[in-house]
């Protein structure tokens, strides 16, 4: 029998003076490993009982049990899963389709303004009756409404919408530290749901702009953040090994959402107006709430600890939500001043605050490029945002499976997909042909896949488990910030110029930027973590 022993440095004692037991070593029985200082040498029968065996019962009784969560990587997690792919497709098809709706909107257009539609209202929707407490109680807010909206002042609904939906990422996070998922999910449907029945109910016969921005836009924004970033980071808990692959399945709900919903929300609209698509986007937030009852907490199980060995064991701290964390002022400065002094953080927050500039200017402009620049139909400009939904949905499902190989750099990937993003973006005021609008489409699709993919992988390898949470949380505040302001920008832009070519170079741009500016992401983490080991 050997055994091997740790040895400081060029020790030239004799092995019998450092370790009574030991046999005398002769040239033969000695093995010495210079690069990792170890010494393997025989021992006799009467050292390893006398030693090692009474070594082994003093670990032991230091060794407690503890229950801790763990990951399954599996079983379980894909019903997790599932319901995030759903609680997405709701969500972001809801978010990311409301171009459908612009020219209905734009003109005022609606049930009592189209006598046709009027027609086919169904007899179970008394406008007037169901909407008359709600116009009552938020009276206030009701305007005068504008016939004549321009695209920069519509673009303020997608955006405030939008930029709610990330811009709440910090306070979304502790009410999850302190209520759970489920709790908090849930409840997010339901307000977004208030969101939209509101929005209608102010002004049921023609659009008020403002009541859209302030209660569709801010309070189903806030439920909609609600049910996002629970659906995110759950995914990302419960998964290890294939957490690329789960959360690229969980996130293609967004896409297919975003291929399914501009069709039915334009059919919808044709029937009973604007206001009738309001009316299903709240009912199918509402049942969207069914989906977060399946977010359970993380499995436990008991684990051998030693109090003794300080690394390399599992730890309740090393997963969000093991236990129920303090809700207040004081732990949200806590973690405010724990990331805001984060070099890497800042740098993965102000890369997705920039790409959120230009992630949506495709979605808004892109339908009406088309239309009114190239002359195409509107059914087939329409699907050119379909198009892009469709190559986001297998993008990501794709490029999460790739993503799962040790031997892909997940951080390059994500950088490489926003750089090729952006320079696509720059090419799209030269295309003059249907088919090149497609080739794009397809292309951006692919990219903003991968950027989604892997964003909060991103953000929990850099910022590890334990803080991944709230990072993820103060990382989506950024990109609120981003968001808030790229769309009604690109409005702008368009409106002031008379085409879309200043808006898609401006985004293109960004989108590249955002990429260019992460490469050297890994070196600032390296030197921060160095930095902390040897203050």
């Amino acid at each position: 029998m050997s055994v091997e022993i740790e040895m400081e440095g060029h020790q030239t004692h004799r092995v019998s003076k450092i370790i009574p037991g030991f046999e005398d070593p002769t040239i033969e029985g000695l093995q010495y490993r210079r690069g990792s200082r170890k010494l393997s040498l025989p021992v006799s029968n009467e050292f390893k009982h006398s030693h090692l065996l009474q070594e082994d019962d003093d670990l032991r009784n230091f060794v407690q049990e503890e229950l801790i969560p763990y990951a399954p990587d599996g079983g379980y997690g894909w019903v997790i899963v599932l319901a995030s792919f759903l609680s997405n497709f709701v969500l972001d098809g809801i978010s990311l389709s409301q171009s459908a709706l612009m020219e209905d909107i734009r003109k005022g257009s609606g049930l009592v303004n189209d006598t046709n539609a009027t027609m086919a209202i169904p007899p179970y929707l008394d406008v007037e009756n169901m909407s008359s407490n709600y116009t009552a109680i938020l009276q206030s807010i009701n305007i005068d409404p504008d016939y004549n909206i321009t695209i920069t002042l519509y673009n303020i609904i997608s955006a405030v919408l939008l930029c709610t939906t990330l811009s709440v990422g910090p306070f979304i996070s502790l009410l999850t530290d302190r209520f759970g998922f489920r709790v908090v999910s849930s409840c997010g449907s339901i307000l977004a749901a208030v969101g939209l029945f509101s929005a209608w109910a102010v002004s049921p016969k023609s659009p008020n702009i403002w009541a859209l921005v302030i209660l569709f836009g801010g309070v189903s924004g806030i439920g909609f953040g609600m049910m996002f970033q629970p659906s995110i980071v759950i995914v990302g808990i419960y998964f290890e090994k294939w957490r690329p692959l789960a959360t690229g399945i969980a996130i293609a709900g967004s896409g297919l959402g975003t291929f399914a919903f501009p069709p039915i929300l334009a059919w919808i609209s044709k029937l009973w107006g604007w206001q009738g698509a309001y009316i299903f986007q709240g009912f199918v937030a509402l049942l969207s709430g069914l989906f977060a009852i399946l977010y359970c907490p993380l499995p436990m199980r008991h684990v051998k600890i030693n109090p003794k060995i300080v690394e390399n064991q599992p730890s309740r701290s090393n997963y969000p939500l093991a236990e129920v964390e303090p809700f207040g002022l004081k732990p949200m400065v806590k973690v405010v001043g724990s990331l805001s002094t984060s070099p890497t953080f800042l740098l993965i927050s102000i890369s997705g605050a920039i790409t959120m500039l230009g992630f949506f200017a495709p979605y808004s402009f892109l339908s009406d490029k088309g239309l009114k620049e190239l002359g195409l139909d509107e059914e087939t400009s329409t699907f050119l945002v379909s198009i892009i939904g469709i190559a986001n949905t297998i993008g990501r499902l794709i490029f999460g499976l790739i993503s799962c190989h040790p031997w892909v750099n997940c951080l390059i990937f994500s950088n490489g997909a926003l750089t090729v993003a952006g320079i696509a973006t720059l090419l799209v005021p030269f295309a003059t042909a249907h088919y090149q609008l497609v080739l794009y489409a397809i292309i951006f699709g692919f990219g903003i896949a991968i950027f989604t993919v892997l964003r909060s992988i991103l953000v929990l390898k850099f910022m590890g488990m334990e803080k991944f949470n709230n990072a993820f949380g103060f990382s989506l505040l950024f990109m609120g910030v981003g968001t808030l302001i790229g769309n009604p920008l690109g409005g702008w832009l368009k409106e002031s110029t008379g085409n879309y070519d200043i808006s898609f170079y401006a985004a293109g741009t960004y989108l590249l930027f955002s990429g260019l500016i992460c490469y050297p992401l890994q070196h600032i983490s390296d030197w921060e973590s160095n930095r902390k080991s040897h203050p």
